[in-house]
């Protein structure tokens, strides 16, 4: 089932009716302004026939863009399936050159490393990886364009790889439900490094990315799911794209902040945004 903004409509089985959504265009613009948002939030039911997709943003939804360090999340998944590292907790050392963000200039290892959004220690995993598995890897999880020819170390930031919301909520949802095809213990392990907030009733896991698609311009992504107490999954992927202040820890205070005025989410204090 999908539900969008600009039409207003509910779509259940080729049968549209006029369900209301959760959120008004009204409420994403004030929530997201001065930006140009896309969101993508899917209510999961108890099978995929039961979903309820709803998205917002239009024409800005309907681009595939880079996901920037959004695939750190399938980044991690692929490196502790193809034993370059040989868990969560393996040491990469740093290589002592001074990099913007000063959460990057010492060793890492994953646990550290997806939090911080520390992009050399990634460059080495991909390095270590190689291209033909790095490939192999990508059509495997058939994640967004499959494309990483820009460069085996960057290619999903501002490269070739490119992904839409909807891919990031369906990618995502399969994580969610450990139906990707790597083992399930597996996925558990990559998405407990994604807890960002843990509630009385709730648990929210997520993701920045940050980018510079062009000159003035920034990208700012926020991807994740909420998993509450009723046992209901809530999948989301959030996009700014604008001038200054659309990057990722911004997506995701105002990701939460929409979370928050759709119900999803209980009115409490933020969590801290991470780097990138």
């Amino acid at each position: 089932m999908i539900l969008a903004l600009l039409s207003g409509w509910l779509l259940i089985g080729g049968v549209v009716t006029a369900t209301p959504p959760r959120l008004t265009t009204e409420q994403v613009v004030t929530l997201t302004a001065p930006h140009e948002p896309c969101l993508v939030v899917r209510e999961l039911g108890d099978s995929p026939e039961d979903d309820v997709t709803l998205s917002w943003g239009g024409d800005t939804c309907d681009a595939a863009v880079s996901p920037c360090s959004t695939f750190k999340i399938p980044h991690a998944l692929i490196a502790l399936s193809s034993g370059v590292i040989a868990d969560q907790h393996e040491v990469i050392p740093w290589d002592g050159k001074k990099r913007w963000a000063r959460s990057w200039n010492r060793d890492h290892d994953l646990s550290t490393a997806i939090p911080n959004s520390v992009f050399w220690f990634f460059q080495v995993t991909a390095r270590r990886l190689g291209p033909e598995r790095m490939q192999q890897h990508l059509d495997r999880l058939t994640y967004g364009n499959r494309d990483r020819s820009s460069g085996l170390d960057d290619f999903w930031l501002d490269g070739s790889l490119l992904i839409t919301n909807h891919d990031q909520v369906d990618f995502l949802t399969r994580l969610a439900r450990r139906r990707l095809p790597y083992p399930a213990p597996l996925q558990r392990r990559v998405a407990d490094l994604l807890v960002i907030e843990r509630g009385k009733a709730h648990v929210l896991r997520g993701k920045t990315g940050s980018g510079r698609p062009a000159p003035g311009r920034l990208r700012g992504w926020h991807v994740g799911w909420l998993e509450r107490s009723d046992r209901s999954t809530v999948v989301y992927a959030l996009r700014l794209e604008g001038g200054e202040g659309a990057w990722g820890p911004e997506a995701q205070r105002r990701s939460r902040a929409l979370l928050v005025e759709g119900g999803w989410l209980p009115g409490i204090a933020e969590a801290t945004a991470r780097e990138d």
